[in-house]
């Protein structure tokens, strides 16, 4: 039966091959080279692979088939003892086999290769070209890496294998079946061929997860903040998927309460990818509370497939409206066309046309081009610098035209050169757009959860409604921040993604919907007339339409091709289009041009000013399919210096990094921006930095000086205009923060004990829980104390975190500590104990107790001693009073009528409740 199955699935592949002018490669990719495993005997190649890939009762290695087996397939396989554990590239998987595996079973004429996996395959880049980051290097001779084992290898044999050959544990994920191991560089090529590594790779530098003393506040990026801390939009109640090969941590306290969990087959459960996607936007800064994200968006896991059924069947079933794909192809870097899945795609974007699919451009820079590209089939022979690898989206399913493609930025505003560039495979514009992460699977879901939270403003100023994906696109691509080249262009797409303008263009801008057929022209709201009173830098109108999906074969994608003008001036403007002809054009200035390739045109007018009329106009220039329906935006952006971060509220810690961000639009380049903040102690405005006037953020280091808690504003001016934040903190975190106890309070459940350390300049404390139930982190009481009781503790597998801010006696509030846990289980619960005994006299001593009520009440407290025969015998009670404090008691008491001690005795005794 699997030969009958692999033999259609054969017929089937070849037939769509054939349709599309492919044929088959088997040389397989990495960014280390290519490897083609060489065909023969599959029952010889099993054996060799049983001489070098046992470990644990299995053999671990490659197998590459001629066509790629179907799920029903891959569980036929795994039934009969050859489990895929993981796709690589070029129809090869890493694969486990058991002893008993007989290779003909499976359909062995079907199956190319059979093999150890090539060291080279298992290394990242870095770690191959021995290129370190500062993470890796623990001194000259000793690497901290992380590796990852088959999740088929025990992890108590793996462990205990590793440590034979020296190498250090640092740190345990059984669930996720990787260790981060310190290992000397002299054994690193043994250790890599061990059979059960599946990857050696480089632990997460500061680039990817921003560490606490210099971290970016990760909404900041996109000016999510502003939206959650001016217009109270955070994307609740908007239904996230993450799209990718592993499932979001459960565990993962930032996510909790907000995951809708899925069983769905993964192909590659031992990877966190998913995990630190949905981290880097959706975090609730629960843990680390500058760690928090763009949205508190419902988050739907795992989505392992990336079919029309399966985003359908989410979307009618889960109300999942927008997805993120922070994956590639392996297979398909710079060769993708548009071909089955970027139509499928497009189809299924214009037939739930609520829904929206986020791609990441993916990292393809600096990678050689395979295949033919479209029109770009020669652009491996002139693309000898970094600079000049273009067309480099990693996958064909990007190439759609329905979706948005993100390149990345840095945390310095700076692009990510690694990020992949367009044109698409026919010319059209890609990426579409770009957003703060570091590499692009990190910028990707910054843009999902954006557009998120627009869905959210939308359903608000529209009585529950949805908007459609097309509108909420156009918005978010008109109102971007013009980086790199002035127009579109083809690392950055229309720019950098700024969610606080397209909040505002969505309040006040037209929301044109316009029916195009083909030969129609038709001029847009006639009513517009003039530009209104103001000062403004631009005026920027685009035109978007969900395309319809085009034939394969077509060597453009475009179907519906509408073009848009602008009259101002006395002349109608055309659109700006970057120059796909000629790999030498790629970066030129983007020019007005007639658009016959996109589907979307962006008309921008410079400096605009008051009482000039304008008009816009659609002309359907080539519409088959037609009426197409377009959605037309305008958006006029003032000449207004905008500080962003901090608004006010936010709270700074002495000798951290911040960053200090702005918008600035219509202003000269030549004179410096002036950053200043409100010294509390001196009453007078304190120079932070003159910042040069291209420049749209600072990083400003805390002074080390303002410890304690100070109240602090930030002010930014240039060229007579300015900004002012509202009221924030400087402040020292409480330190110390720990756990003493956990105990069962004899009535509702278990309780726990908490203390820290006294903060200078603190009036009181807000303590902070993050409990069964809770989406984020909740007030739960206030006290002048440094200790506190937090009461009914989850006593399932859920565990409960508290956070300690300090708040000055004026109001003035600090930032909330990082989190601990509160751990499962009862411990320190002995409530009287014994310290020892000074003062002692044949018949009478000075006993000391240490009481520990953990805020219960206890009275009738006595000492007792053991007579000769080890009875207890009471030496009377210890003083009246009623003890329920949550801190510790220190406790002595003079007792008489002991024994007629001699020197020498020795008497037991102790303290307990009666």
């Amino acid at each position: 039966m699997i030969k009958q199955l692999i033999c259609c699935t054969l017929l089937l592949l070849v037939s769509q091959l054939q349709a599309q002018n492919k044929t088959p490669n088997y040389t397989i990719e990495s960014f280390n080279g290519a490897v083609t495993l060489p065909e023969g005997n599959i029952k010889d190649q099993l054996q060799e692979l049983k001489a070098t890939g046992h470990f644990d009762g299995n053999y671990f290695g490659i197998i590459q088939f001629y066509e790629i087996p179907k799920l029903a397939e891959r569980k036929e396989l795994e039934r009969l003892g050859c489990q895929l554990v993981a796709y690589y590239d070029a129809k090869a998987y890493f694969a486990k086999f058991s002893s008993s595996l007989n290779i003909t079973q499976v359909g062995g004429d079907k199956i190319r290769a059979i093999g150890s996996i090539p060291n080279h395959l298992k290394m990242d880049v870095a770690i191959y070209q021995q290129q370190y980051g500062k993470q890796t290097i623990v001194h000259s001779n000793q690497l901290k890496v992380e590796l990852a084992y088959f999740p088929n290898a025990s992890s108590k044999n793996v462990i205990a294998d590793l440590q034979k050959m020296g190498v250090k544990i640092l740190q345990k994920d059984a669930n996720y079946h990787q260790l981060v191991i310190q290992v000397a560089k002299k054994k690193l090529n043994a250790l890599v061929a061990k059979p059960y590594v599946l990857r050696i790779s480089e632990t997460e530098g500061p680039q990817a997860m921003a560490n606490a003393s210099t971290a970016e506040r990760e909404n900041n990026s996109v000016r999510a903040n502003y939206l959650r801390k001016i217009y109270g939009i955070d994307g609740t109640g908007v239904v996230v998927g993450i799209n990718d090969l592993s499932r979001v941590d459960r565990t993962e306290k930032d996510f909790r309460n907000r995951l809708i969990y899925k069983s769905t087959d993964m192909t590659s459960p031992g990877q966190r990818h998913a995990t630190w996607v949905a981290m880097h936007s959706m975090r609730a800064g629960s843990v680390t509370p500058i760690k928090w994200g763009i949205s508190n968006l419902d988050i739907l896991t795992p989505i392992s497939g990336s079919s029309n059924a399966t985003y359908r069947g989410f979307y009618n079933n889960d109300n999942m409206r927008i997805v993120n794909r922070s994956l590639g192809n392996a297979g398909d870097l710079a060769a993708g066309s548009y071909n089955s899945s970027a139509q499928d795609i497009d189809k299924l974007c214009k037939e739930k046309n609520k829904f929206m699919i986020v791609y990441s451009s993916g990292n393809g820079r600096g990678k050689s081009n395979r295949g033919s590209y479209g029109l770009y089939t020669n652009l491996a022979s002139i693309d000898a610098t970094l600079n000049k690898h273009w067309a480099r989206l990693t996958g064909s399913s990007k190439q759609s035209k329905n979706t948005i493609c993100v390149n990345s930025f840095t945390i310095d505003d700076g692009p990510t050169w690694s990020g992949s560039t367009g044109p698409a495979f026919d010319g059209r514009l890609k990426p579409d757009i770009c957003a703060q992460g570091g590499a692009t699977s990190y910028s990707a879901p910054k843009a999902a959860a954006l557009i998120g939270a627009l869905y959210q403003a939308y359903k608000q100023a529209h009585g529950g409604t949805e908007p459609p994906a097309a509108y909420i696109k156009a918005i978010i691509l008109n109102t971007a921040d013009d980086v790199y080249n002035l127009g579109p262009d083809f690392r950055t797409g229309f720019g950098k993604i700024n969610g606080r303008r397209a909040y505002e263009a969505m309040q006040d801008t037209l929301r044109n919907v316009v029916l195009m057929d083909d030969g129609d022209t038709t001029y847009v709201n006639a009513s517009i007339g003039t530009i209104p009173s103001g000062d403004w830098a631009q005026l920027k109108v685009m035109v978007y339409w969900a395309d319809t999906a085009h034939n394969t074969t077509a060597n453009k994608a475009l179907v519906n091709d509408v073009d848009l003008e602008v009259y101002h001036n006395g002349a109608w403007q055309l659109p700006l289009v970057a120059d796909h002809t000629d790999p030498d054009s790629f970066d030129v200035l983007a020019k007005p041009r007639k658009d016959h390739r996109n589907n979307v045109e962006q008309v921008t007018i410079n400096n605009p000013v008051a009482g000039q009329n304008w008009q816009l106009r659609l002309i359907g220039y080539d519409v088959p399919t037609g009426p197409q329906k377009c959605y037309v935006v305008y958006h006029l952006v003032p000449k207004k210096l905008t500080l962003t971060h901090p608004l006010g509220g936010e709270s700074f810690k002495p000798d951290e990094f911040e960053y200090i961000r702005w918008d600035a639009d219509g202003y000269p380049t030549g004179t410096k921006f002036d950053i200043d903040y409100w010294n509390e102690t001196t009453s007078q405005w304190t120079n932070i930095a003159l910042v040069n006037g291209d420049k749209r953020f600072h990083k400003w280091k805390v002074p080390t000086a303002l410890e304690g808690m100070h109240q602090t504003k930030i002010r930014i001016q240039k060229d007579g205009d300015s900004d002012l934040s509202d009221t924030l903190s400087i402040s020292d975190l409480a330190k110390g923060l720990k756990v003493d106890w956990r105990c069962d309070n004899g009535t509702t459940g278990e309780d726990a004990g908490i203390r820290w350390k006294t903060v200078k300049d603190a009036a009181a404390y807000e303590v902070y829980r993050l409990g069964q139930y809770d989406r984020h982190m909740q007030l739960y009481t206030t006290t002048t104390d440094t200790t506190a009781v937090i009461t009914n503790l989850s006593m399932t597998d859920t565990t409960d975190w508290v956070a300690v801010l300090p708040v000055r006696a004026d109001g003035l509030k600090g930032r909330r500590c990082s989190a601990v846990e509160i751990e499962l289980g009862e411990f320190s619960c002995n409530r009287v104990s014994t310290i020892g005994a000074t003062h002692v006299e044949a018949t009478e001593a000075v006993l000391h107790a240490k009481l520990l009520p953990r805020s219960q009440t206890l009275t009738n407290l006595q000492f007792e001693y053991k007579d000769a025969t080890g009875q207890p015998v009471p030496m009377g009670t210890l003083d009246a009073g009623i003890y329920s404090s949550s801190s510790t008691i220190y406790y002595q008491q003079l007792v008489t009528g002991l024994p007629n001690l001699n020197t020498g005795d020795m008497i037991e005794y102790q303290g307990k409740r009666i």
